[in-house]
């Protein structure tokens, strides 16, 4: 679930900053993507469940896993959140990639006043999507979605955080 997240989120910006999707660019650098999701009904906190087990882990194996996810553009928020880097390099590509890997594509793409809305058919399930430009450095959205796990729904909300992201590296979903 949480590489699904990963993917609609990286799959969605990518699209957005296609020179296609004009109505809906996002500015690179660090964003920190918040969202809620629910499986038929229930709550799912897969970034919170991971959080919890980080803490858990040694302080070697930690750092471990958190440089591995800086070195793929990930960083871990709180609750549940992840923060992303993002390059328009990175976005071209991680668009590529996340097409390749989720086998989706988008469908019957329609552009808004402030954002996007799309159908989404991938091999493991199909769903639409809407995403919307609150500001230069928000965004807001949800994902609808179903899957052999049932129906899944992801509420998004994305602030930029700086054009510098530090320590964590553009997004890539190359191993």
């Amino acid at each position: 679930m949480g590489k699904l997240v990963i993917f609609l989120t990286v799959f969605t910006l990518g699209f957005s900053l296609n020179a296609k999707a004009e109505k809906f660019q996002l500015k690179p650098g660090l964003w920190d993507i918040r969202y809620t999701s629910q499986i038929n009904g229930e709550q799912f906190n897969a970034m919170a469940k991971m959080n919890e087990s980080m803490k858990a882990m040694p302080a070697a194996q930690r750092e471990k896993l958190q440089k591995m996810m800086s070195q793929k553009g990930i960083g871990m928020g709180s609750g549940n959140a992840v923060k992303i880097c993002h390059t328009k390099e990175s976005q071209d590509q991680a668009l590529v990639q996340s097409q390749k890997e989720q086998k989706c594509k988008i469908e019957d793409r329609v552009e808004l006043k402030n954002g996007i809305r799309f159908k989404l058919k991938c091999e493991n399930g199909s769903g639409q999507s809407e995403y919307h430009k609150v500001s230069e450095n928000n965004y807001k959205g949800w994902t609808e979605m179903e899957t052999a796990r049932g129906k899944m729904k992801m509420e998004f909300y994305g602030k930029f955080l700086s054009a510098n992201c530090g320590d964590i590296k553009p997004f890539s979903l190359e191993n």
